[in-house]
């Protein structure tokens, strides 16, 4: 019961999710030991070509450009309990839009604490400098990259007691969001606060069903503002579940519920509609594995469209990865989803379309090339926001 209750943490209350290799073969990498510690290193160099650089619907700027991305991992080694810990910077240097370059950071810990066989904590906490991608709806119409902090931290604790189980949460996150030249992004700045409470059963020793309930607020620097808007408001919603553990056949957990988010601000329109979580991985031979994901979820947004301001994106997503590996070196992926965003209170609807392919050859422990392909479209009732972008990028990885 230790082991399932350890696991279960594990996979349904992570918000910092490194992911670490396993020497389990003749061709992963071994890592470095340190003490009760394994640690991976590794750093990611790819050439890409980049045929929309700043998400236009016209008059595109294509560019070539150098990604450098070093990382490291860290994994415990303990018979009880788990500490990991993964840290990250990553630099972007375009030949000629140099406007468009960025350099990324930040680190993340997470940790559980295995009480007894009953009974686990799991803390994540994240910190990071990042930068928003110009095919973000809510990006200033600028050249010049948005930097922000995005502060996480999360506690989830389970209790279980002979098939049934509870699993209170709480957590909280901070984006800070630095000016660009001719925008003020002081009004985006905000603090959200979240609470869930988990409860179900164990129907079999594979499949646990649950209720869950949840309430999300959000807190803005300035409020009102610039524009006179509250944007403020509180989200709250239940929805039902399962989660799975077919050893390492079909892993991971699902949900679908009904949430509402009612802004502070009377101007603003309140909004119902179905929430929904799904995360699984499917590893139907020994040789291929598949990721699905979907969410449908209220965001925050600063939209303004013709006029009116968006009280909340309502967002619905899916999309699946493939991975197979054609022999024991080398593998191929697919990948494909779809982002429908609904901006409510105003006439506005996105829809964004992704496809991907890749090959990886792991020539040894310590070197792995790859290539790949990455393709969107966005449609949208604002005409400037559309966009098509493609990007082609070579790979090395080096690695311990």
């Amino acid at each position: 019961m230790r082991r399932s209750l350890f696991a279960t943490l594990l996979a349904t209350s992570a918000l910092v999710a490194p992911s670490l290799a396993s020497a389990e073969g003749p061709l992963e990498p071994l890592g470095i030991r340190a003490g009760a510690f394994l640690v991976y290193p590794r750093v990611n160099t790819s050439l890409a070509y980049d045929t929309n650089v700043y998400a236009e619907p016209d008059n595109e700027n294509s560019d070539v450009l150098l990604i450098v991305r070093p990382e490291v991992d860290v994994q415990s080694q303990w018979s009880r309990h788990s500490l990991s810990a993964s840290a990250f910077a990553e630099g972007g240097f375009y030949r000629d839009e140099t406007a468009a370059n960025w350099l990324d950071f930040g680190l993340g810990l997470a940790g559980v604490v295995d009480i007894s066989s009953a009974q686990a904590l799991r803390i994540d906490v994240s910190a990071a400098r990042l930068h928003e991608d110009a095919g973000d709806p809510d990006a200033v119409g600028s050249s010049d990259v948005t930097k922000y902090l995005a502060l996480t931290g999360n506690i989830a604790y389970r209790y279980q007691f002979n098939r049934f189980f509870v699993q209170p949460s709480v957590g909280a996150s901070r984006s800070d969001f630095e000016d660009v030249p001719g925008f003020n992004n002081d009004d985006r700045d905000h603090n959200l606060y979240q609470l869930a409470l988990r409860g179900g059963v164990a129907v079999s020793p594979a499949i646990r069903v649950f209720g869950e309930g949840f309430w999300r607020r959000s807190d803005y620097d300035q409020t009102p503002d610039d524009a006179g808007v509250d944007r403020e408001s509180k989200t709250y919603g239940v929805r039902v579940g399962t989660e799975l553990e077919f050893s390492r056949l079909l892993t991971g957990d699902a949900a679908i519920g009904v949430a509402r988010n009612k802004p502070d601000d009377s101007a603003l329109d309140d909004t119902t509609g179905f929430n929904a979580v799904v995360g699984l991985t499917w590893t139907p031979t020994p040789l291929t594995t598949v990721d699905l994901n979907a969410l449908a979820d209220m965001q925050e947004t600063t939209v303004t469209f013709k006029g009116e301001t968006a009280s909340t994106r309502f967002r619905k997503q899916i999309g699946v990865n493939v991975t197979h590996a054609v022999r024991q070196n080398v593998s191929v992926s697919g990948r494909a989803f779809y982002i429908r965003d609904d901006f409510q209170g105003t006439d506005r609807s996105d829809d964004v379309y992704g496809l991907g392919l890749g090959v990886n050859y792991t020539v040894n422990r310590w070197l792995v090339l790859g290539a790949s392909w990455d393709f969107q479209k966005r449609n949208s009732d604002d005409d400037t926001a559309e966009y098509t972008r493609h990007r082609v990028l070579a790979t090395v990885t080096l690695r311990r």
